[in-house]
């Protein structure tokens, strides 16, 4: 649900980075249908994989790419647009550095690549946790 409604919203702000019908929403539900529809469609394949877990772990990881993304546009345009308008301004900062950015954009990242490389580790360990054998052979490493 969180994913249709960044869809919606990015595509109702300024910058109209994704079509303006994604930012409609319906009339008696007041919901942004069209986003809900395609985000749906485009997640059905996936259950198909037969691991809720690497759903799971897809929609987290696909969230933590969002929260760089965002980061990093913000670090951006401090620099390449200094002179835009802004409806709010970010706390912590040096100059034109956002500190409170630097460290989301930081923190994001360490994120993925603590995500990515403890994926096959963790994904083992759940495909093996009922065998006896595979738990009293690991449970010294965790």
């Amino acid at each position: 649900m969180s994913t249709s409604r960044l869809v919606y919203g990015v595509s109702k702000s300024e910058y109209h980075v994704f079509p303006e019908v994604f930012s409609r929403v319906h009339s008696t539900r007041q919901t942004p249908h069209y986003a809900v529809v395609v985000v749906g469609l485009i997640t059905i394949p996936f259950i198909f994989l037969g691991d809720i877990g690497i759903v799971a772990g897809l929609a987290n990881l696909m969230l933590l790419i969002v929260f760089v993304l965002v980061n990093a546009a913000l670090l951006k345009l401090r620099y390449s647009r200094p002179d835009l308008e802004r409806g709010f301004r970010t706390p912590l900062n040096i100059g034109q550095l956002s500190i409170t950015a630097v460290a989301g954009l930081l923190s994001s990242l360490g994120l993925i690549a603590f995500y990515v490389l403890t994926w096959e580790r963790d994904s083992q360990f759940e495909r093996n946790s009922g065998d006896p054998v595979f738990y009293g052979k690991y449970s010294s490493a965790w």
